[in-house]
């Protein structure tokens, strides 16, 4: 059997940022096929990313009309504001903690890139696992012993 091709970039995410979008600046009742519209996506495959967001709880929509009706989308959940960069999460932390430091030593003087490397590469050694666990209870404020 063939591998089945990886739908989430050219589909679903970019139909979930629209609908962020749209709904962050306050409209409602964002029909499936304006999003389609807009995108220059073809209806049935932008219903097929709505289905699939919603059954993995990045969106919730309503069908207007009880069978196979037009589908309007009401809410994004945090679950998709966290994979969109709206809202924190320790992967999002994570990446900016390492892009911030990458950034301070292109351009700190020589004694602050070397300290700066030095951070840099610990975090690095440390794992990817940890940086993010870190990141994570920095944004949540859960940050054990502190109580």
């Amino acid at each position: 059997m063939d591998q089945l091709e990886d739908t989430w970039s050219r589909r679903e995410l970019p139909l979930l940022r629209e609908a962020a979008g749209r709904l962050e600046a306050g409209e409602t009742n964002l029909y499936v096929s304006a999003l389609a519209e807009e995108l220059a996506m073809d209806p049935n495959q932008a219903q097929l990313a709505v289905d699939a967001l919603s059954d993995d709880g990045y969106l919730d929509g309503v069908r207007v009309e009880e069978i196979r009706g037009p589908v309007v989308v009401t809410h994004i959940s945090a679950k998709a504001r966290r994979e969109l960069g709206q809202w924190p999460s320790g992967e999002v932390g994570a990446d900016r903690l390492m892009a911030a430091l990458d950034s301070l030593i292109a351009q700190a003087k020589p004694d602050d890139r070397s300290r700066l490397e030095k951070i840099r590469d610990g975090l690095v050694g440390a794992g990817r696992d940890l940086v993010v666990s870190v990141a994570a209870a920095v944004i949540t404020g859960q940050i054990p012993g502190q109580e």
